[in-house]
């Protein structure tokens, strides 16, 4: 995997948390360390889809990445968020990469 995945999915599941006006949750994604952590992120990310549904791109997938994180499984939450949007994990890393970069400019 590579030394940047976790940042780059912590960078997406924020990203969707924040289009879905989940401030706080987001800023929990950017430095969760805990399971306790994580299972409130996924737990705040499935209540906003049963508010918003198909109206916030990826939300599905977030929340199922979220719960994997809170397993300690960061392989499994970069699967869900690919299979989410349909790509190779080197193409979703590498798509994940540059918007972050475009987001720090």
């Amino acid at each position: 995997m590579h030394a940047d995945a976790e940042q780059l999915v912590r960078f997406d599941l924020a990203q969707t948390a924040r289009k879905a006006g989940l401030e706080c949750p987001a800023l929990v994604i950017e430095c969760a360390s805990t399971p306790a952590q994580w299972r409130a992120v996924a737990h705040d990310l499935q209540r906003a889809r049963r508010v918003w549904g198909s109206h916030v791109p990826g939300l599905y997938a977030a929340h199922e990445a979220a719960e994997k994180l809170a397993e300690g499984n960061l392989d499994g939450a970069l699967a869900a968020l690919v299979d989410g949007c349909g790509m190779s994990a080197e193409g979703w890393l590498e798509l994940t990469r540059g918007e972050r970069e475009e987001a720090r400019s």
